[in-house]
């Protein structure tokens, strides 16, 4: 018999989701099934990557009750190239790893997917380099896993502004909001980027983002295309440089939908194994929602690295949309 774990985040969305566990029981009782499950709470800030750590071995699958910051809390704390499942709630502020899963939508709905869906292989990036920060490491060489993005430079500094500014806005226009904001203020920033064994240079870098699933921000196409699920092709890198202010703000009105890979100083690299960063200054980065390193830093790809439950016609309209591509 299936066991589950859920692990809800109580200031998930500003904490407007609190009530989850509540509305978690209430729906599994409602259900004319026995399930076997529990529900924890987290405490602090990397709680839930314990909780999911110390009880990998009890359950066949884990539950993310948060955003996206505690859905990469939870597959730290299990590890790669673990027999244990991987479901995601969404109940944080952007979602966007329940976005890539098609789990995104009421928590009803995503808690259905959870006890019925499929399970499907995403791969992961491990990050590792000098910009780590040692306190937010889950892997003992000094490192993270992450399952959907990673937001460097610009984009990185938008989203850790977002612990501290704009906190009326509850919902991912945030994102929109702050990058409008902050592009005002950006200064030309030389970077060096490595993919694979290409060397590039730039007098200004302003974003290098490097993605496995295709949304960020609230569902903002990042990466348009991609597919996390199935993928043993390698990361989606992009790039944008020498752009300024104005520029800037023409592109966020475009990422949205995807358009904005069709500047011509916009780059979108796929099948990229391993990538490195590094810049003039001293970067944050954000890490699924997560602040877990600066530049610079390295991601090496890794296929297969989770088993994770999708919604199943999520993941055949995905494939079939990918076979139409290819």
């Amino acid at each position: 018999m299936n066991s589950y774990l859920f692990i809800c985040n109580p200031v998930a969305k500003g904490g407007k989701t609190k009530n989850a566990p509540e509305r978690i029981e209430k729906y599994l009782k409602s259900l004319d099934q026995e399930i076997d499950y529990s529900i924890l709470v987290s405490e602090w800030a990397g709680h839930s990557l314990e909780l999911a750590r110390d009880n990998k071995n009890d359950f066949s699958t884990i539950v993310s009750g948060g955003g996206d910051g505690t859905i990469n809390e939870i597959i730290n704390g299990v590890g790669i190239n673990s027999s244990t499942l991987i479901g995601s709630l969404p109940l944080g502020t952007g979602n966007d790893a329940s976005r890539n899963l098609g789990t995104h939508g009421s928590l009803e709905r995503a808690l259905d997917i959870v006890l019925n869906g499929q399970a499907v292989n995403i791969s992961a990036g491990k990050i590792t380099g000098e910009g780590m920060i040692p306190e937010m490491s889950s892997i003992d060489e000094v490192g993270r896993y992450y399952i959907n993005h990673t937001l460097s430079l610009f984009a990185g500094m938008v989203s850790h502004s977002s612990l501290t500014e704009a906190r009326w806005i509850k919902s991912g226009f945030k994102y929109t909001w702050l990058a409008i904001k902050k592009a005002f203020k950006w200064n030309n920033l030389p970077g060096r980027v490595i993919l694979d064994d290409q060397v590039l240079e730039y007098e200004n870098l302003v974003l290098a983002n490097i993605g496995l699933g295709e949304n960020v921000g609230g569902g903002m196409k990042m990466f348009p295309g991609a597919i996390p699920f199935d993928n043993q092709e390698g990361f989606n890198v992009l790039l944008a440089s020498e752009i300024g202010t104005f520029t800037i703000l023409r592109l966020l009105s475009s990422i949205r939908s995807g358009k904005h890979v069709n500047h011509p100083k916009v780059s979108l690299i796929s099948g990229v194994k391993h990538v490195e960063i590094d810049a003039d200054q001293k970067m944050i980065n954000d890490v699924e929602s997560l602040y877990v390193m600066y530049t610079p830093f390295s991601i090496d790809f890794i296929p297969d690295a989770y088993s994770i439950i999708a919604d199943p016609l999520f993941v055949e309209e995905q494939k079939n949309r990918k076979d139409l591509v290819d």
